[in-house]
């Protein structure tokens, strides 16, 4: 949607009632969003808290590209330019109700091949849809769950992407059931979406129409791949720069441990700004994404042997885990291991309590990569703190003693439970809802 004035605004797409019962009160499935630039008022619809719509129905501009690039972008143009009136009608006709019965059914039933931690697949699938959504980038619009290119290569053997075969596995039935009407760009994101709102977490709704690809040619430029490497090469990796979205290619961000793995907090403060910035995000936004998202889940490195050969080196049997069963508490995915809470299921705002109320210590995990724990403290649920982690707080700590009141208040207060769900939900809604027009 693109209008100069709000009121040309369609009430049949925009829907302004605020559901007061939602978690946080302030919540809607239809809330417009006004976002000023020097020459229009781009109105964003916030309808789902990750994950971009399609190009068709929210368009956003971006800068032109090299021709190396261009050309990938010729091709998505194509696909984009097809008459999908077969998708439309068979969207149209889907129980999205029922889909959504079935996402929930299967977030509690845990799987023999890839058990569930604690039970509930939830966390998973908000790493899913947010690794989907979270390779968007501001330098050229390109990235997002439209598509549902995390499907192919290169985004299915990025590193930080480890294991997420095995959550797409578990939609397969889903997919399968209500077949065309339902894409995988849909289906990732209304994952996500779902898993949030069923451990409490705080919601705008869910809008579909995103439409799949056939290969992964749209994401070759964020690499690794030979238009990547001609377009915006990169000669060390850990060290990228823009039009790159992350530092690290393979990444969705950047290096966990610290920069090039150093775990060195006041060093990863700057690669966090950096980072994050180019995802279209300010500090405040930027707390509020990651203490909300870290609300959930823990982080797998059972043993320093690996995930092992990912599906562009083994289609087959891709992260088959090289430690022990190479599933549940063998299971590798990053290397970290620990959970990022004491209540790993539940929305709340014990990691930014956690974080803030410890004295934090470095030490190598079972899967010798750098991460933090609480010193003196042996409860293994709050053991799980890398550098990225440390450096969010001591960002947050060098904002609320530094020169700027305001900017004290607008980032140290997602501290506050009530005032990080308003935020999360407000940078999820601005960050993930649009996809660039070609």
């Amino acid at each position: 949607l693109k209008n100069k004035e709000s009121s040309n605004l369609s009430p049949g797409l925009i829907n302004t009632s605020l559901d007061s019962k939602e978690f946080c009160g302030e919540l809607s499935f239809g809330m417009a969003h006004f976002r000023n630039d020097a020459q229009t008022t781009w109105v964003l619809l916030a309808a789902v808290c990750v994950g971009p719509l399609t190009s068709a129905m929210c368009p956003m501009s971006r800068s032109s590209v090299d021709k190396v690039v261009k050309n990938q972008q010729d091709a998505r143009v194509l696909i984009k330019q097809q008459d999908h009136s077969d998708h439309q009608a068979a969207a149209a006709a889907v129980d999205w109700a029922a889909v959504k019965n079935d996402i929930k059914t299967m977030l509690v039933t845990s799987q023999p091949d890839w058990p569930a931690d604690y039970g509930n697949y939830g966390p998973l699938f908000v790493r899913l849809a947010w690794h989907c959504s979270g390779s968007y980038r501001t330098s050229d619009g390109r990235g997002g769950c439209d598509g549902g290119r995390q499907r192919f290569d290169p985004e299915r053997s990025w590193e930080d992407n480890t294991n997420l075969d095995k959550a797409r596995h578990l939609l397969w039935p889903i997919k399968e059931k209500y077949g065309q009407g339902l894409s995988w760009g849909d289906l990732f994101i209304l994952a996500g979406t779902i898993a949030i709102e069923s451990m409490g977490g705080p919601v705008l709704g869910f809008c579909a129409g995103r439409i799949d690809d056939t290969d992964g040619s749209a994401s070759a430029a964020l690499g690794p791949s030979p238009e990547q490497a001609a377009f915006a090469p990169c000669p060390t990796n850990g060290e990228c720069k823009s039009p790159l979205g992350s530092s690290t290619v393979g990444l969705i961000y950047l290096n966990p441990e610290g920069p090039m793995g150093n775990p060195d907090p006041s060093l990863s403060v700057f690669d966090v700004r950096d980072t994050f910035g180019r995802m279209a995000m300010n500090d405040s936004e930027t707390v509020a994404l990651i203490g909300g998202g870290h609300a959930f889940g823990k982080t797998h490195g059972a043993c320093p042997e690996g995930a092992g050969p990912s599906p562009k080196e083994d289609p087959t049997n891709p992260w088959p885990g090289e430690c022990g069963t190479g599933r549940g508490v063998d299971a590798y995915t990053s290397g970290f291991e620990g959970p990022w809470t004491t209540d790993p299921t539940t929305w709340d705002n014990s990691y930014f309590k956690l974080l803030t109320g410890q004295d934090w210590e470095v030490h190598q995990g079972p899967g010798e990569k750098h991460q933090w724990r609480a010193k003196g403290n042996d409860v293994p649920t709050v053991a799980a703190c890398n550098a990225c982690t440390a450096a969010l707080a001591a960002r947050c700590v060098a904002v609320c003693v530094g020169p700027s009141p305001a900017h004290q208040i607008v980032v140290c207060r997602s501290i506050d439970r009530a005032h990080l769900c308003r935020a999360f939900v407000a940078v999820c809604a601005r960050r993930g809802q649009v996809q660039p027009e070609f």
